[in-house]
């Protein structure tokens, strides 16, 4: 569906933004409120390695962040 797609999406931006923080050094996260709680939750759970692997896991875990993170706004 859209939504599921949409969600995919957002994962993959969420990985690779994290993965850009970390590979610039610096994880201090300068962002708006909420996208700096997801960002913060992502840094804290997804592996640090930066080695060329497949990403498959990490996204699925992004996903599920993103819904986790969802669902703790909606309350």
């Amino acid at each position: 569906s859209m939504v599921d797609e949409f969600q995919l999406t957002m994962a993959c931006e969420l990985v690779a933004a994290v993965r850009a923080i970390r590979m610039r050094g610096n994880t201090t996260i300068v962002a708006d409120a909420a996208i700096g709680d997801v960002l913060a939750r992502a840094l804290a759970t997804l592996p640090a390695g930066l080695e060329d692997r497949s990403l498959t896991q990490d996204v699925d875990d992004a996903r599920d962040l993103i819904e986790q993170w969802y669902a703790d706004q909606s309350g």
